[in-house]
This record gives C-alpha cells, structure tokens and sequence, in this order.
C-alpha cells in the first residue's frame, strides 16, 4: 500500500543486517551511506526521518516505516450544513438524526456523534496547527492536540494523515480519533449529526 513495513527485530535476525537493510531500500533510492546512517540509528529513539530522492523513512518504535514523497497539499475545506458526503482529504458521510428513544451512540473511532444545535456553519477541515487543542471527552481542562499524538504513539507520518473539524474555529473532532467535550450530546441534545468515516 502506501507505506512499506521493514521489521526491526526480524532486520537484525539476519545473517548480514546491515548489508540486507542497504539492498532493500536501494531500490527507493537510499544510497549507501544513508543505509549506514540509517543502521547507526536503528537502535536509537524513534522519530527520526531520513530522505532519498524519491521516498521518505521513519526509524519508528518497531518498524522502519518508508513513504513515497508527496506535496504536502494545505487543507481547508467549507461544510455546509446541506452536505451529505465529500471524498476527499478523507470520505466522509454526513447525516442529521432526531433523538428518539431508539437513538444510542455509536463508541466507534470512525464515528463522531455530535450536537447539531451547538454548532457554527459552515464547518471547515484542515490540517492541524501549532497550538491547537480540544477537550477530550470527559475532562474540563483542554489538552494541545501534539500531546493527545503523543499519548497515541502517533508517528510523524499518521501525524500529518490526521484532519481535524471544526466549528467558529474550535475544534469539533479529530476525525478517525475523538470528539470535543464542547460538542457532545446531553440529556438537552435534540438533534445529532452523525458523521462517519470511510476507511479506504
């Protein structure tokens, strides 16, 4: 798919490790000396990025994680409130429910289960920012969004595939992963926008 896995503990179960790593990656266009490079780090904290022409790859916890270089394309997209699906920076599907008594919220991480009448349209996706942060649900206090990816063991490449939504600039959900507090359904909710995320 769009990332290519290459197990730590496996790599250094080889006869050869160092010279195994080099002649796999060679052919995303890693040189040999950033193989070296790479090797050196192998045992070292995760996070760590290292570059060829072509590809881009992440030292992370477990896995040497190797991505195709793209454009990172700025995203901010306007949601109005008639807007039943859209496809792209993520597919999503956007539904108004009534609460009735049948109505029960869905737990699911692709599922955000929201209070229509405590938002602003229209709605905007966009990458996240320096400085952001939303309310889990379940506490008071606010959490910045780099520590919510933190507690998650996000790596840098999830970091930059995670949108968020938002309403009046505050965000509603961080979509794939959790709901704003702000924006939860209550004994006083009546109307609920359901939105579902569609995994490729």
């Amino acid at each position: 798919g769009e990332y290519t896995y290459i197990d730590i503990e496996k790599l250094l179960e080889t006869v050869s490790p160092e010279t195994f790593l080099y002649e796999f990656i060679r052919e995303f266009n890693f040189t040999n000396k950033v193989a070296n490079n790479i090797f050196e780090a192998i045992n070292g904290d995760s996070g760590k990025l290292f570059n060829s022409s072509t590809h881009r790859l992440l030292k992370d916890r477990k896995n040497l994680i190797i991505k195709q270089k793209t454009v990172q394309e700025k995203v901010n997209i306007s949601i109005s409130k008639d807007i039943k699906e859209i496809f792209t920076p993520v597919h999503l599907i956007f539904k108004i429910q009534k609460i009735d008594n049948n109505f029960k919220i869905n737990k699911s991480a692709n599922i955000a289960s929201i209070d229509a009448d405590k938002l602003d349209f229209p709605l905007k996706i966009r990458n996240r920012k320096n400085g952001d942060y939303f309310q889990p649900i379940g506490m008071r206090g606010r959490k910045l969004l780099s520590d919510f990816f933190t507690d998650q063991k996000f790596n840098i490449f999830e970091k930059e595939k995670t949108f968020v939504l938002t309403s009046a600039d505050k965000i509603v959900w961080i979509i794939g992963h959790r709901p704003d507090n702000r924006f939860k359904i209550t004994d006083k909710t009546r109307n609920v926008l359901l939105i579902e995320m569609i995994k490729k």
